[in-house]
């Protein structure tokens, strides 16, 4: 699997970047579908650049080890075909320092390109 992409959440809206050898996308959010319906195969979240609309994402959990992820696909006319990914947990960073000098680990997620 390979990494394309780098993303931190806050509440329910995970922020950050994409980048693969054609794509560089600096300013991506995936937020909660609030216009979801009863039907299960609606996406639970959609995936923007800036005001674009450019993918959605499913709420799963991992059948090895229970943990839950997010099965991206992101798509865009100018392509040739879909990206497929899921969205993992990472490792941890710390944060920038605060007004006490403190950091604080941050949870990092990794999108991974399923190829």
């Amino acid at each position: 699997m390979s990494t394309i992409g780098r993303f931190f959440k806050e509440g329910d809206i995970y922020s950050g970047s994409i980048t693969t050898l054609t794509v560089i996308l600096k300013k991506v959010s995936i937020r909660p579908n609030t216009r979801k319906g009863g039907g299960t195969k609606q996406p639970d979240f959609l995936v923007f650049s800036g005001p674009a609309e450019f993918g959605a994402a499913w709420s799963k959990k991992s059948e090895f080890n229970a943990k839950p992820f997010l099965s991206v696909r992101l798509n865009d006319p100018s392509w040739p075909n879909p990206i497929n990914a899921n969205l993992v947990e990472g490792g941890t960073e710390d944060s920038a320092p605060d007004g006490d000098g403190v950091t604080k680990p941050i949870q990092i997620y990794e999108l991974n390109w399923n190829g």
